[in-house]
């Protein structure tokens, strides 16, 4: 039985390896809808300071070398909280970034709204101000999955220590971003790490499949490390998140196939206006938090 039915599959399949099919396809109309869209990059946080938002476009899928439609200007733009509001002025040097002033502070609990008009066409983007969680022990910092490991190749330096972060921390209480910067005596330059936390378990092993390099810092006994927590709504961590499974955790052959990221921009605008609250410490590396 299974023999008279594997033999015409098999004769009505061959051929069709070797069938091809050509169409042609008119180049212009690939620059059509899904081109010149608005691009919004920008936040507001609970520090007191020039609060920046950054305007672009798409460009076209054949782009001309001599026409640039990246930055937008001449946009009026807005933050309010429903009873506050502020306005964004564009800078004189920076094309496309608008600031607001430099006394403008957000409050946690409050939902922020982003608003852009250019021409007759009114963009907006909402997000939710989030407390943000205590910073963890600096020896729950330096602790694995973030793998400390000890330079023994470097002529004249001894008991300096790579401290390498996964690009995302799973299975923490709410989503947050850190950012880390510490005097690197190797290099005698200032380094950056800078790494998101996840709620929950990782869904899809982002942790086993991302690709690149991972933000990493080099300390010793001593060093001084400055840190940063922002938090994060559930809206923007669903952004990050697709943006990550897009761009950066790419598997094999049987990935899911990702859609656009999420966006909070109405409109059919692309990106993210983000709320967060932030907090910042400052602590000396102790030779117990490397002793892991």
């Amino acid at each position: 039985m299974s023999k008279r039915i594997s033999v015409p599959v098999i004769l009505t399949f061959l051929p069709l390896l070797f069938v091809a099919c050509v169409e042609e396809i008119d180049l212009n109309k690939l620059n059509g809808p899904v081109s010149n869209r608005l691009v919004i990059e920008g936040s507001i946080t609970n520090e007191m300071k020039p609060h920046a938002v950054i305007l672009s476009r798409t460009d076209v899928a054949i782009p001309d070398a001599e026409v640039k439609k990246d930055k937008v200007s001449g946009a009026s733009v807005e933050i309010s909280d429903g009873v506050n509001s502020y306005i964004l002025n564009e800078s004189d040097t920076l094309p496309g970034v608008y600031f607001t002033a430099p006394d403008v502070k957000g409050e946690v609990g409050k939902t922020y709204t982003l608003t852009v008009e250019i021409g007759q066409t009114t963009y907006t983007a909402s997000d939710s101000m989030e407390p943000v969680t205590p910073f963890e022990p600096t020896d729950e910092l330096f602790a694995l999955p973030n793998r400390v490991e000890e330079f023994d190749n470097i002529p004249g330096v001894t008991d300096v220590y790579e401290h390498r972060f996964p690009h995302v921390r799973y299975g923490t209480a709410a989503p947050s971003k850190q950012v880390l910067f510490a005097y690197d005596s190797v290099i005698s330059g200032l380094r950056q790490a800078t790494f998101y936390e996840f709620p929950r378990i990782d869904p899809q092993g982002f942790l086993l499949s991302f690709q690149g390099d991972n933000p990493r810092l080099i300390i010793e006994e001593g060093s001084t490390i400055v840190q940063f927590k922002s938090s994060m709504s559930i809206a923007h961590y669903l952004f990050v998140r697709a943006v990550y499974a897009e761009t950066r955790f790419r598997g094999g052959i049987f990935d899911v196939v990702p859609g656009n990221a999420p966006t909070n921009v109405s409109h059919d605008g692309l990106g993210f206006f983000s709320a967060s609250e932030v907090i910042s410490r400052t602590f000396t590396v102790a030779q117990a938090d490397l002793d892991q």
